[in-house]
């Protein structure tokens, strides 16, 4: 957090005497995007969150420090801090150690009741979230009810065979993937043949999720490989351009 502005440089507003000047802190997932909550900090909180690496708000209700997932284990480790145009507010960029809620959901917040508009949900968070599940499943101990293994899930099964089950699964799906593509190249206009290959890159992704997961490699892996290559010229490309 070396690159951070100096916390005197912030526009902290004027407040009247024995009250805190706050700022606003916007908690967004680093993984998903998504925004988990908002919460006020001081400048006290705001060194201990750059000192500590867990976000820490100033509780106006209780007037004192509040480091999020005290008392649940649910904190927010932080991945980087940013400050708006008239610093005057705060983005953390965090990965959640659990629900942020208190009422045990991802978020604090939630789709207007009776809205007219249509919730939409980023691809990256769909499958972020898809990968959490997974995590989430692989880690529920056999003697908990949850396993449920009278009637295991298809996913409980899958992630219990072990990495050569998930493997072979990831096989087959990619190559009913291949001639789900192949379909659609010789009907480009049928529907039906670009719903079935949206579906099988469906089933691909996913036992590939189950694959890294059983492999113990996390998401975010996946995505630092990824920036890493940003912008980089591939050394088969001119290869690559003549098949």
């Amino acid at each position: 957090m070396s690159s951070f502005p100096d916390i005197e440089s912030l526009s902290w507003p004027s407040a009247p005497s024995g009250e805190e000047s706050l700022l606003p802190l916007v908690a967004q997932s680093a993984l998903t995007g998504q925004v988990l909550m908002v919460g006020y900090v001081n400048r006290v909180s705001l060194e201990a969150t750059l000192r500590s690496g867990e976000v820490t708000f100033w509780s106006r209700s209780r007037q004192k420090l509040w480091r999020k997932g005290e008392e649940s284990g649910h904190v927010l480790t932080l991945e980087a801090l940013h400050v708006d145009c008239d610093a005057d507010t705060l983005l953390a960029l965090v990965t959640p150690q659990g629900p942020t809620c208190h009422r045990q959901t991802t978020t604090c917040f939630d789709t207007l009741e009776g809205a007219s508009f249509q919730e939409v949900v980023p691809a990256g968070a769909r499958l972020a979230k898809l990968f959490g599940t997974l995590q989430d499943i692989s880690k529920i101990p056999p003697s908990t009810p949850e396993a449920d293994l009278t009637n295991p899930s298809y996913t409980r099964r899958l992630l219990a065979a072990g990495l050569d089950r998930c493997l072979r699964k990831l096989g087959e799906e990619t190559t009913e993937c291949v001639i789900a593509a192949k379909t659609l190249q010789a009907t480009p206009a049928s529907k039906s043949a670009r719903a079935d290959l949206a579906s099988e890159a469906a089933d691909v992704l996913y036992h590939l999720f189950a694959t890294l997961v059983v492999a113990g490699v996390p998401l975010t892996d996946v995505t630092e490989a990824l920036a890493s290559r940003e912008g980089k010229r591939r050394p088969d490309a001119t290869l690559a351009s003549k098949i």
